[in-house]
């Protein structure tokens, strides 16, 4: 990642490199830098390269500026779809689960109608050969039943 300064630092930088410029050389003036105002009238040969100066790390400050708020949107961009696969595959684990569950559930609830049908069929048949043994047994059983 590159570094980035802040426009302050950046401005704090230009100041003390013109200051250091002008100290350095004797035909330039000591100190050329705008004050309020403007530009001074008399000619300062630095003053474009200044400006473009500034301006390039003033751009250099914007641009890694830009791509930090980039890169940390991108970045929670990036956990936010993440997250919503996790979520979508935990929601998918969940429904096959669900759907197997429910199909074994069918399966058992099947096997235990026929096996209820089966009992009730059993029942059905031993209640009708009780029914008919004793009748066959004891001929005047049912005659003791109509009468009472």
């Amino acid at each position: 990642m590159s570094y980035c300064r802040s426009s302050e630092e950046v401005m704090n930088s230009a100041k003390s490199w013109m200051q250091k410029e002008g100290s350095n050389s004797r035909c330039q003036p000591l100190y050329c830098w705008p004050e309020p105002g403007g530009w001074p009238a008399r000619s300062c040969s630095y003053r474009d390269s200044v400006r473009s100066s500034l301006h390039d790390e003033e751009m250099v400050g914007l641009r890694c500026e830009w791509e930090r708020k980039t890169d940390r949107k991108f970045l929670q961009n990036q956990m936010r779809i993440q997250q919503e696969r996790q979520q979508e595959q935990a929601d998918r684990q969940l429904h096959n689960r669900r759907s197997r569950l429910m199909q074994v559930l069918e399966s058992e609830k099947k096997m235990l109608e026929g096996k209820l049908t089966a009992l009730n069929l059993a029942d059905k048949s031993t209640r009708h050969r009780q029914c008919c043994n004793t009748k066959e047994k004891d001929p005047k059983l049912p005659k003791l039943a109509s009468v009472n």
